[in-house]
């Protein structure tokens, strides 16, 4: 199963090698700056290197399952200021975010 980006951003870290498997992109949403992590990444997959520019709905890599995992999953994790975002209040009222769920959904990802 293939990885799409949620969000316009820069690849600044990515790894899919050894136990590494993950992808870190930095992106900038109406002026808060957003860390987002897919992790568990199938080895070797990796179609975005660091420095790339990704933008919402591109592939960046196959799911696949590291550490003790059962089984395949994606680890998608959110980051602002060092924190995770557990809520997406602040996501769900931005402009941004209406575009990208209209995006998502148009490519029938939703």
């Amino acid at each position: 199963m293939h990885i799409n980006t949620l969000f316009n951003g820069n690849v600044f870290f990515g790894s899919c090698i050894c136990r590494e498997n993950n992808i870190k992109i930095s992106c900038e949403i109406e002026k808060i700056k957003y860390l987002v992590w897919y992790a568990h990444l199938f080895p070797n997959i990796s179609l975005v290197s660091v420095g790339d520019k990704v933008s919402v709905g591109q592939k960046i890599a196959e799911v696949g399952t590291t550490g003790y995992s059962t089984g395949t999953h994606l680890h998608f994790q959110v980051i602002i200021d060092g924190k995770n975002v557990v809520r997406w209040k602040n996501m769900e009222k931005s402009s941004y975010w209406s575009k990208v769920k209209k995006l998502y959904t148009e490519k029938n990802v939703f």
